[in-house]
């Protein structure tokens, strides 16, 4: 009686011991920074060594599926006895569909060579007694409620009975690596969330355009980062709508509240440009607004964007200034032109009339010339004498025609020319200006 009494004890002696341990390496586990930050790779290795030398497992593995459930890959084999990490190894579904349908399905497996399932009995011929491996421990690990993986127990040329406390401790471990998948995504949607808020800071910064939240019951307003900027305050200061007030431009707050009433009440966005003091900068802002209702229509917050729009503003204003100053020049530059066509006309008018007089003050002589010539023919001529009286006559009636062509012109250019069309001979016109040249001609032989 006394050695069964020994014996119980050193059972639950062994027991106690065992929880005290399996307490001790599931907290030191949960502490791990690798499985905080989801570091799933290097929070398996350390699992599997930790585990297996306090274990005394002979082999601790740990293993994911892929996304179709059709293989699983090692994430970290520890063998004790060599102390060596293994990874990357596969196992396909199509090898042992019935192993994979019952850890999908199931929360732990024990195979061992007492096995007598199906799934059990051909996982032990196919893996298991290559290794020498007496025993396994099979956890499933979850994430969200689904099956993801799994991590495998197994001592090795050695019996071992898996007591329900050893069960229990092998689906926390599962829990808590199912718990690292999570820190893995939650991490993972972090850094999207920083680096999107990085992109958005940045994109406002750049735009010069920030976005703000006004708890309407609370009186609390928010801004972001670049709405800050703008209105030239420290980041992170405490805003009120009064606060807000009290940097719009004074000449500018009275529409701002008109408009804020009137479109509170009505549920209306609206858009208002008005003009801020940014300690000692005057700015110009664009501010959008949209408003939320409780369901009794009442407006209980509003939200929008504010941008600065002081170079645009100045850039308008020199516009129009630009506008202004053009015109004048335009109009300067109109009344210059027009004074100048006035002197043009002017200075033509007086050409035209100057060729006028000068063409009938010159015809007056021509004629007399022209009149004397025929006279001088009445009485008896040498022939000498008739052919200098005909070159003279041909070159008074050439230059009547010249004089003749510019009164032509002073008529074309006042407008009043008018075409005479009449028959004539071209060789007397040919022999005419044979004439004129025959002396000059002469000369130069």
């Amino acid at each position: 009686m006394a050695d069964q009494a020994n014996t119980g004890l050193d059972q639950r002696e062994k027991i106690i011991d065992q929880l005290y341990l399996h307490t001790e390496l599931i907290r030191e586990i949960s502490q791990m920074e690798s499985g905080i930050n989801g570091d799933i790779e290097g929070f398996s290795e350390e699992i599997t060594e930790l585990l297996g030398n306090r274990l005394e497992a002979d082999r601790v593995s740990i293993w994911q599926y892929n996304n179709e459930m059709t293989m699983m890959e090692c994430l970290d084999l520890y063998v004790k006895k060599e102390q060596t990490h293994s990874k990357k190894m596969t196992m396909n579904r199509a090898d042992q569909p019935l192993t994979f349908e019952y850890l999908i399905k199931n929360r732990y497996m024990i195979i061992d060579n007492k096995s007598v399932e199906p799934q059990e009995k051909d996982y032990w011929q196919a893996y298991m007694k290559p290794l020498g491996g007496t025993t396994l421990l099979v956890c499933s690990i979850l994430c969200n409620g689904k099956a993801i993986g799994s991590i495998g127990f197994m001592y090795v040329n050695r019996k071992h009975e898996w007591g329900s406390d050893e069960i229990t401790f092998g689906c926390h471990i599962a829990d808590q690596i199912g718990t690292a998948f999570l820190n893995r995504e939650r991490m993972a949607i972090t850094q999207a969330l920083r680096k999107n808020e990085a992109f958005l800071n940045r994109a406002q910064q750049v735009s010069k355009t920030g976005h703000w939240h006004f708890d309407i019951e609370t009186n609390c307003l928010t801004w972001s980062d670049e709405t800050y900027r703008i209105f030239g305050v420290e980041i992170g200061t405490p805003q009120t709508f009064e606060s807000y007030m009290g940097f719009v431009y004074p000449d500018d707050r009275k529409n701002i509240i008109e408009n804020w009433t009137k479109k509170s009440v009505e549920g209306q966005p609206f858009t208002v440009l008005h003009r801020i003091v940014a300690g000692d900068q005057i700015r110009w802002v664009e501010e959008r607004s949209e408003f939320e209702h409780d369901q009794q229509g009442n407006p209980v917050a509003s939200w929008g964007t504010v941008a600065d729009v002081t170079e645009k503003m100045n850039y308008l204003k020199e516009l129009e200034n630009y506008q202004k100053h053009l015109e004048e020049m335009v109009i300067s530059r109109t009344t210059d032109l027009e004074k100048a066509k006035l002197d043009a006309e002017a200075a033509n008018q007086a050409k035209s009339a100057f060729l006028s007089n000068m063409s009938h003050e010159i015809r007056t002589p021509m004629n007399a010339i022209i009149g004397l010539s025929h006279l001088i023919r009445r009485d008896p001529l040498t022939m000498r004498q008739e052919e200098q009286l005909d070159k003279l006559t041909e070159a008074a009636n050439h230059l009547l025609h010249i004089i003749n062509d510019v009164l032509d012109l002073s008529k074309i250019e006042a407008g009043k020319m008018q075409l005479d069309a009449h028959d004539f001979e071209p060789t007397r016109e040919i022999d005419r200006v044979c004439n004129l040249l025959a002396d000059e001609a002469a000369k130069k032989i």
